[in-house]
């Protein structure tokens, strides 16, 4: 299949995060799920995907270990997960090579733009609470239900699509976030 061609999510649970021990007296793992696609080609998922195989980091279904661990001095990974501001400094290093307006930019800020981004789309509420991991008031196990992140993974595909093909510009005036598509 050629790469414009395919389509998909990339997914695994992990029960290294940050509210592991509030469920963990439920045993249950966070799923962790994503569309290949971002914003430009090519497919971000399969590219992660295959970087994580050459680093020796198997995200099978079954992964224990942290998503984003932290480096050792020796180049190899460590077992605990980078922290924000070690995870926020790996992003201001990768972001500084494209743009130097970057004083504002954190870890959070790429959970915070895509919320934005679902927000101006006019994206349903309880989607964007879903895909922010954030409790609607009917308990913490929504959020670790594969099919409660169906819909809303939807919703985030399609939005990303609409940027991708300039039919939603988010940084524009409100008057001048929806276009005609630039692309195909």
């Amino acid at each position: 299949t050629e790469e414009n061609h395919v389509h998909g999510f990339l997914g695994f649970t992990t029960f290294n995060h940050k509210t592991a021990s509030q469920v963990a007296r439920h045993g249950l793992p966070l799923p962790l799920v994503a569309p290949i696609w971002g914003l430009e080609a090519p497919a971000w998922g399969l590219m992660w995907k295959k970087v994580a195989r050459e680093a020796g980091v198997d995200f099978s279904e079954a992964f224990a270990g942290p998503v984003l661990p932290a480096p050792l001095k020796n180049g190899t990974w460590g077992s605990r997960s980078v922290g924000s501001s070690e995870a926020s400094k790996w992003l201001l290093a990768l972001l500084n090579k494209v743009s130097d307006n970057l004083e504002t930019v954190s870890s959070h800020s790429l959970k915070c733009t895509t919320l934005s981004w679902l927000a101006k789309a006019g994206a349903d509420e309880a989607h964007r609470l879903v895909l922010g991991h954030h409790s609607s008031g009917r308990g913490s196990l929504e959020i670790y239900s594969r099919d409660m992140l169906a819909a809303p993974l939807r919703t985030l595909e399609g939005v990303l699509r609409q940027i991708r093909v300039g039919a939603l510009q988010p940084d524009r005036t409100r008057s001048g976030i929806i276009q005609k598509p630039t692309r195909d």
